[in-house]
């Protein structure tokens, strides 16, 4: 008896532990990063960016599936333009994009879902919104860098096998595989398509 009742008090610790520690590491990143699960950044609300930056200004804009900012340096220096992909988090990763452009790089800062003209969560997108983006800024057939973070990087490389466009490629923590997607509303599928499949 005086067995069982240690295991269950042992258990009954080791459970408490998990609690504490879940529910602390969720008020921690609530406090440092300022935010929870019912208020999460708003990535999409584009009047809270800014049109300018030092040494040039930035367009917003929306074309087909495509959805994002061009940086477009007062002073641009001879090199191809560069695109830079966010992470699952769901930005574009504008700071990366601005801080190229205030060195003379024409830059493209892309969202890949959530916006209003993409599919809502990271699941089954179509990789066809980087060809939406190509014919807007009108750059098929350009030699282009890209730079993705995290789950960007996982799309740059996907994207390699569709656009020759993509002249240079720099990830930061990449993967080599394709995960699947991020949606816990329905069954997740493959966080990429391509021409209506979805990439294994």
């Amino acid at each position: 008896m005086k067995i069982v009742l240690r295991i269950l008090l042992s258990l009954g610790i080791v459970v408490a532990i998990i609690v504490v520690g879940v529910f602390g590491l969720r008020f921690y990143n609530a406090e440092r990063y300022g935010w929870s699960d019912e208020e999460e950044p708003e990535y999409h609300r584009y009047e809270a960016y800014p049109d300018s930056f030092a040494g040039g200004v930035v367009e917003h804009f929306e074309s087909g599936m495509a959805n994002g900012f061009h940086f477009i340096p007062d002073d641009p220096i001879a090199a191809e333009p560069i695109i830079v992909f966010g992470g699952s988090e769901g930005s574009s990763n504008f700071e990366v994009a601005e801080d190229l452009a205030s060195k003379g790089y024409e830059t493209y800062s892309l969202f890949f879902f959530g916006a209003p003209n993409q599919t809502a969560a990271l699941n089954k997108v179509p990789l066809e919104f980087f060809g939406d983006f190509l014919s807007y800024s009108e750059l098929e057939g350009e030699p282009i860098t890209v730079i993705g973070y995290s789950k960007g990087a996982e799309l740059g490389l996907n994207l390699t096998n569709y656009y020759e466009e993509i002249n240079h490629l720099v990830l930061y923590t990449p993967s080599q595989y394709t995960y699947m997607g991020l949606d816990f509303s329905e069954a997740a599928g493959s966080s990429w398509t391509y021409d209506g499949e979805e990439l294994p």
